[in-house]
Protein backbone atom coordinates (compact mmCIF):
# COMPACT_ATOMS: atom_id res chain seq x y z
CA UNK A 1 0.00 0.00 0.00
CA UNK A 2 1.04 3.31 -0.90
CA UNK A 3 2.62 5.39 1.99
CA UNK A 4 0.58 8.42 0.12
CA UNK A 5 -1.08 8.59 -4.00
CA UNK A 6 1.20 11.23 -5.62
CA UNK A 7 -1.31 12.75 -8.41
CA UNK A 8 1.74 14.25 -9.85
CA UNK A 9 3.21 10.22 -9.76
CA UNK A 10 0.32 9.64 -11.21
CA UNK A 11 -0.01 11.83 -13.78
CA UNK A 12 3.25 11.53 -15.04
CA UNK A 13 2.79 7.41 -15.54
CA UNK A 14 -0.27 7.78 -17.27
CA UNK A 15 1.43 9.94 -19.89
CA UNK A 16 4.22 7.47 -20.33
CA UNK A 17 1.49 4.47 -20.82
CA UNK A 18 -0.66 4.35 -24.19
CA UNK A 19 -4.37 5.32 -23.96
CA UNK A 20 -6.25 3.68 -26.72
CA UNK A 21 -8.02 1.02 -25.30
CA UNK A 22 -6.47 0.71 -22.00
CA UNK A 23 -6.21 -2.81 -23.12
CA UNK A 24 -2.31 -3.44 -23.36
CA UNK A 25 -0.60 -1.50 -20.35
CA UNK A 26 2.64 -1.52 -21.38
CA UNK A 27 5.24 0.53 -23.99
CA UNK A 28 6.98 -1.08 -26.92
CA UNK A 29 10.83 -0.25 -27.59
CA UNK A 30 11.87 2.54 -30.47
CA UNK A 31 13.65 -0.08 -31.98
CA UNK A 32 11.64 -1.73 -34.59
CA UNK A 33 13.69 -5.13 -34.59
CA UNK A 34 13.08 -5.27 -30.52
CA UNK A 35 10.08 -7.16 -29.40
CA UNK A 36 11.20 -6.21 -25.79
CA UNK A 37 7.68 -4.38 -23.64
CA UNK A 38 8.27 -2.43 -20.76
CA UNK A 39 5.73 -1.35 -18.14
CA UNK A 40 7.61 1.15 -16.99
CA UNK A 41 10.33 2.52 -20.55
CA UNK A 42 13.23 4.51 -20.52
CA UNK A 43 13.30 8.05 -21.61
CA UNK A 44 16.77 9.00 -23.68
CA UNK A 45 16.62 12.67 -22.19
CA UNK A 46 18.71 13.15 -25.36
CA UNK A 47 16.37 12.17 -28.13
CA UNK A 48 13.54 12.23 -25.79
CA UNK A 49 12.29 8.39 -27.05
CA UNK A 50 11.80 5.10 -25.34
CA UNK A 51 13.54 2.19 -25.18
CA UNK A 52 13.67 -0.87 -23.16
CA UNK A 53 16.50 -1.51 -20.58
CA UNK A 54 18.25 -3.55 -23.60
CA UNK A 55 18.36 -0.03 -25.59
CA UNK A 56 18.47 2.38 -23.16
CA UNK A 57 22.34 3.61 -23.72
CA UNK A 58 22.65 6.14 -26.33
CA UNK A 59 25.49 4.39 -27.80
CA UNK A 60 23.03 1.22 -28.38
CA UNK A 61 20.51 2.51 -29.80
CA UNK A 62 21.91 5.13 -31.91
CA UNK A 63 21.18 8.43 -30.32
CA UNK A 64 21.28 10.70 -33.10
CA UNK A 65 22.06 13.35 -30.64
CA UNK A 66 24.64 11.44 -29.97
CA UNK A 67 28.38 13.37 -30.13
CA UNK A 68 31.50 10.93 -31.49
CA UNK A 69 35.05 11.87 -30.98
CA UNK A 70 34.87 13.51 -34.34
CA UNK A 71 31.92 15.41 -33.46
CA UNK A 72 33.29 16.76 -29.88
CA UNK A 73 36.75 17.51 -31.22
CA UNK A 74 34.99 19.50 -33.99
CA UNK A 75 32.74 21.57 -31.65
CA UNK A 76 35.35 22.70 -29.10
CA UNK A 77 37.65 23.29 -31.75
CA UNK A 78 34.20 25.68 -33.26
CA UNK A 79 33.91 27.08 -30.02
CA UNK A 80 37.32 27.81 -28.99
CA UNK A 81 37.59 29.78 -32.56
CA UNK A 82 34.51 31.76 -31.39
CA UNK A 83 35.62 32.39 -28.49
CA UNK A 84 39.36 33.35 -29.60
CA UNK A 85 37.53 35.92 -31.85
CA UNK A 86 35.97 38.03 -29.77
CA UNK A 87 39.13 38.71 -27.54
CA UNK A 88 40.67 41.80 -28.22
CA UNK A 89 43.97 41.30 -29.34
CA UNK A 90 45.39 45.01 -29.73
CA UNK A 91 46.98 44.20 -26.43
CA UNK A 92 48.75 41.40 -27.52
CA UNK A 93 49.96 42.62 -30.99
CA UNK A 94 51.09 45.86 -29.09
CA UNK A 95 53.62 43.15 -26.97
CA UNK A 96 54.61 40.62 -30.09
CA UNK A 97 55.03 42.53 -32.88
CA UNK A 98 57.66 45.27 -33.75
CA UNK A 99 57.42 48.64 -33.30
CA UNK A 100 59.22 49.08 -37.00
CA UNK A 101 60.04 46.61 -39.01
CA UNK A 102 63.45 46.14 -39.91
CA UNK A 103 65.97 43.76 -41.41
CA UNK A 104 67.95 40.68 -40.15
CA UNK A 105 70.04 42.96 -37.69
CA UNK A 106 73.90 43.31 -39.13
CA UNK A 107 75.74 41.50 -36.40
CA UNK A 108 73.05 38.46 -36.95
CA UNK A 109 74.00 38.36 -41.02
CA UNK A 110 77.53 38.78 -40.16
CA UNK A 111 77.85 35.96 -37.70
CA UNK A 112 76.02 33.67 -40.68
CA UNK A 113 79.15 34.84 -42.89
CA UNK A 114 81.94 34.20 -40.22
CA UNK A 115 80.38 30.66 -39.69
CA UNK A 116 79.94 29.72 -42.90
CA UNK A 117 83.28 31.10 -44.04
CA UNK A 118 84.82 28.84 -40.91
CA UNK A 119 83.25 26.26 -42.50
CA UNK A 120 84.03 26.90 -46.15
CA UNK A 121 88.49 26.92 -44.18
CA UNK A 122 87.71 23.96 -42.93
CA UNK A 123 86.36 22.22 -46.09
CA UNK A 124 89.31 22.94 -48.26
CA UNK A 125 92.10 22.28 -45.93
CA UNK A 126 90.51 18.74 -45.59
CA UNK A 127 91.12 18.33 -49.42
CA UNK A 128 94.29 19.70 -49.35
CA UNK A 129 95.47 17.72 -46.36
CA UNK A 130 93.72 14.43 -48.42
CA UNK A 131 95.59 15.23 -51.09
CA UNK A 132 99.20 16.68 -50.07
CA UNK A 133 102.15 15.68 -51.59
CA UNK A 134 105.47 16.01 -50.87
CA UNK A 135 107.71 19.42 -51.85
CA UNK A 136 110.75 17.55 -53.11
CA UNK A 137 111.78 14.87 -51.87
CA UNK A 138 113.36 15.80 -49.04
CA UNK A 139 110.00 16.39 -48.09
CA UNK A 140 108.63 12.72 -48.14
CA UNK A 141 110.61 11.89 -44.71
CA UNK A 142 109.64 14.84 -42.97
CA UNK A 143 107.60 13.36 -39.61
CA UNK A 144 103.95 14.71 -39.62
CA UNK A 145 104.66 16.89 -36.97
CA UNK A 146 107.30 19.18 -39.20
CA UNK A 147 104.90 18.81 -42.06
CA UNK A 148 102.92 22.18 -43.24
CA UNK A 149 100.30 21.92 -45.26
CA UNK A 150 99.44 24.69 -48.31
CA UNK A 151 98.32 25.07 -51.75
CA UNK A 152 101.08 26.55 -54.73
CA UNK A 153 100.16 28.11 -58.09
CA UNK A 154 101.86 30.21 -60.25
CA UNK A 155 100.13 33.41 -61.05
CA UNK A 156 98.37 34.62 -64.18
CA UNK A 157 100.92 35.58 -66.73
CA UNK A 158 103.64 33.57 -65.81
CA UNK A 159 104.98 31.23 -68.83
CA UNK A 160 104.24 27.80 -67.44
CA UNK A 161 104.82 24.00 -68.76
CA UNK A 162 102.17 22.57 -66.17
CA UNK A 163 98.62 23.51 -65.75
CA UNK A 164 97.07 21.79 -63.25
CA UNK A 165 97.38 23.64 -60.33
CA UNK A 166 96.71 25.02 -57.52
CA UNK A 167 98.60 21.96 -56.29
CA UNK A 168 98.18 20.47 -52.91
CA UNK A 169 101.70 20.11 -51.08
CA UNK A 170 103.40 19.59 -47.46
CA UNK A 171 106.58 21.20 -47.04
CA UNK A 172 109.14 21.46 -44.00
CA UNK A 173 108.08 24.04 -41.31
CA UNK A 174 111.86 25.00 -40.78
CA UNK A 175 112.50 25.40 -44.17
CA UNK A 176 113.41 28.64 -45.72
CA UNK A 177 110.76 29.86 -48.28
CA UNK A 178 113.17 30.31 -51.31
CA UNK A 179 113.02 26.21 -51.31
CA UNK A 180 109.38 26.39 -52.07
CA UNK A 181 109.37 28.58 -54.62
CA UNK A 182 112.48 26.40 -56.21
CA UNK A 183 110.60 23.43 -55.89
CA UNK A 184 107.51 25.33 -57.94
CA UNK A 185 109.62 27.03 -60.19
CA UNK A 186 110.57 23.60 -61.18
CA UNK A 187 107.58 21.61 -60.59
CA UNK A 188 105.06 24.23 -63.01
CA UNK A 189 107.71 24.24 -65.98
CA UNK A 190 107.87 27.98 -65.17
CA UNK A 191 110.38 30.02 -67.56
CA UNK A 192 111.74 33.25 -66.08
CA UNK A 193 113.12 36.25 -68.44
CA UNK A 194 116.66 37.95 -67.42
CA UNK A 195 116.45 39.88 -64.54
CA UNK A 196 112.93 39.15 -63.49
CA UNK A 197 112.64 38.12 -59.87
CA UNK A 198 110.44 35.50 -58.60
CA UNK A 199 108.76 35.51 -55.45
CA UNK A 200 105.86 33.79 -52.81
CA UNK A 201 102.44 35.55 -52.01
CA UNK A 202 99.76 34.96 -49.72
CA UNK A 203 96.30 35.19 -51.67
CA UNK A 204 93.35 36.08 -49.83
CA UNK A 205 90.93 33.69 -49.93
CA UNK A 206 88.58 31.73 -46.87
CA UNK A 207 91.34 30.67 -45.22
CA UNK A 208 93.03 33.76 -45.35
CA UNK A 209 90.69 36.40 -45.14
CA UNK A 210 91.12 39.92 -44.64
CA UNK A 211 94.84 40.24 -45.24
CA UNK A 212 96.50 43.16 -45.64
CA UNK A 213 98.64 44.48 -48.95
CA UNK A 214 101.26 44.85 -47.19
CA UNK A 215 101.77 41.50 -45.74
CA UNK A 216 100.75 39.47 -48.85
CA UNK A 217 104.43 38.79 -49.73
CA UNK A 218 106.72 36.50 -47.72
CA UNK A 219 110.60 36.74 -47.63
CA UNK A 220 111.83 33.73 -49.63
CA UNK A 221 114.34 33.81 -46.06
CA UNK A 222 112.17 33.08 -43.46
CA UNK A 223 110.19 29.86 -42.51
CA UNK A 224 106.46 29.10 -42.65
CA UNK A 225 106.42 28.15 -38.87
CA UNK A 226 107.88 31.76 -38.13
CA UNK A 227 105.35 33.29 -40.23
CA UNK A 228 102.53 30.95 -38.65
CA UNK A 229 103.67 32.19 -35.22
CA UNK A 230 102.91 35.87 -36.21
CA UNK A 231 99.64 34.77 -37.80
CA UNK A 232 100.66 35.32 -40.93
CA UNK A 233 100.20 31.99 -42.37
CA UNK A 234 97.81 28.94 -41.87
CA UNK A 235 97.75 25.79 -42.98
CA UNK A 236 96.13 25.08 -45.96
CA UNK A 237 96.71 28.77 -47.04
CA UNK A 238 97.22 29.67 -50.96
CA UNK A 239 100.73 30.75 -51.94
CA UNK A 240 101.03 32.20 -55.85
CA UNK A 241 104.33 32.57 -57.33
CA UNK A 242 104.87 35.88 -58.90
CA UNK A 243 107.38 38.25 -60.15
CA UNK A 244 108.40 40.72 -58.34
Amino acid sequence: MLAHSCLSDQDAMSDLLPKDDGSNAVVHCEIESCSQRELVPFICEACGKMFCVKHKQKEVHGCSKLLTATDQARADRQAGLEASSKLDRAPLEAVSRPLYKTAEPPSSAKLKNDRARVTAAKLTFMKAKMSAKPAGRGASSLPSDNRFILRLAPATGLSCSTVDSPISLYFGKKWPLGKLLDYGQEYFGIKSSPGQSLGLMIIEDEIMPNLPAEMRFLELSRTLNEYACEGRVTEGCLLHIVIR
